[in-house]
């Protein structure tokens, strides 16, 4: 579409293969691992937004406000007496050895089987809600994925070890299916026998519910205010506004792996640059022959700047299927374990473009120094 500058372009890229495929080869690698991590990243995303739509039914979550710090019980008590609040369920858990096929430590989850039910949607694969309510001290529910991977089913008797060595005997009258784990990561016993018997001093998080006919605005303006209050290092959060956290946090690891592949992007186009700095020492004669019929100084550093687009789009392109492809391929392997595939179409077509832009950036150099070269000097360069 360049006219007689891009064929010539073309050609001269053709010419010697194996070096082009070299030299975009490095930068393929590079853009397939930011696509790769582009894909993974939007669907974590995806799936904590998806499971979130799926098990949330209340108003708001209550956690730290860096979104991993445990709470205080003292929390959900308190906000459990603003007026306008209908239900608040305390998460809570506790690290136990679990003696199965394999002995492994688990976090054992507590959950308060009174009000749970009036904030969460519980995907039931065995059980009911009426499971969870009339749940005893010694009974556990499972999530399901776990379950399988245990070979633990519905009342089989499990003994559980606390951090001090106490024996904890539980039967299983239920399973979940919990995708990204916000309820019962593995199993889950209510929490009053977690605070007691594994010693669990500290929540994870709590779920509101308001009450029935309250103005929403004004109890979630209520608690916020009880929590800046009491509570500095927690904050109330909306569905939409948690989402956004968990979102924030993958970007911030995103982010950082970005930089690192930067780098390796960086290097590749240095390699685009030796490429093509080589290629006008072998073709100095046939640069002179053609000034010298007539190709002006931008022809000839507008072909080399082609030279190096079609080298760093040759590598950008097959960089993005294959890291499509990857991370279609670990999303789809790990779909058991919750993740649902999320393309970034926009975030793709952004690589692409800025490996263009690059790739006429490193030509750049190389072409200026084409079109200094002088005619008669490259006439009789052998």
């Amino acid at each position: 579409v360049r006219g007689v500058t891009g064929r010539l372009a073309r050609e001269n890229t053709l010419r010697n293969a194996s070096r082009t495929a070299t030299t975009s080869a490095a930068l393929m690698i590079g853009v397939a691992l930011v696509v790769f991590a582009a894909v993974f990243a939007a669907s974590a995303t995806k799936s904590v937004g998806d499971a979130l739509d799926e098990t949330f039914a209340g108003d708001l979550i209550i956690a730290s406000t860096d979104g991993s710090s445990p709470i205080s019980p003292d929390v959900a008590r308190q906000v459990a007496g603003v007026d306008g609040i209908g239900a608040v369920s305390p998460l809570t858990g506790a690290p136990a050895e679990v003696e199965l096929a394999t002995t492994k430590l688990e976090l054992v989850d507590g959950l308060d089987t009174a009000t749970l039910t009036k904030v969460a949607k519980i995907d039931w694969v065995e059980g009911d809600d009426a499971t969870l309510t009339g749940l005893g001290s010694d009974q556990a529910i499972v999530e399901s994925q776990w379950a399988d991977d245990n070979d633990v089913a519905v009342g089989d008797r499990i003994t559980l070890k606390t951090v001090t060595g106490e024996e904890v005997p539980v039967t299983v009258e239920g399973s979940i299916r919990d995708r990204v784990q916000l309820l019962v990561s593995s199993l889950a016993l209510p929490i009053e026998t977690v605070r007691q018997r594994f010693d669990a001093r500290q929540d994870f998080a709590a779920l509101v519910g308001f009450a029935p006919g309250a103005d929403p605005a004004a109890v979630r303006g209520r608690v916020d205010r009880l929590l800046a209050r009491r509570f500095p290092q927690v904050e109330a959060r909306d569905q939409q506004q948690f989402e956004q956290q968990q979102e924030d946090l993958i970007n911030q690891l995103l982010a950082l792996i970005y930089v690192l592949l930067a780098l390796s992007v960086l290097v590749s186009l240095f390699g685009v640059v030796n490429t093509l700095v080589l290629s006008i020492y072998e073709r100095t004669r046939e640069i002179g022959m053609l000034r010298a019929i007539g190709a002006s100084k931008s022809q000839i550093r507008r072909m080399i700047r082609y030279e190096s687009l079609i080298t760093a789009m040759i590598g950008a392109l097959i960089g993005a299927v294959v890291g499509l492809a990857i991370a279609i391929a670990a999303v789809e392997a790990l779909e058991d374990e919750g993740l649902v595939l999320g393309v970034p179409i926009l975030g793709i077509i952004v690589v692409l473009i800025a490996a263009a832009i690059a790739g006429v950036i490193a030509g750049a150099w190389p072409a200026r120094r084409a079109a200094k070269i002088e005619v008669m000097e490259a006439l009789q360069y052998e």
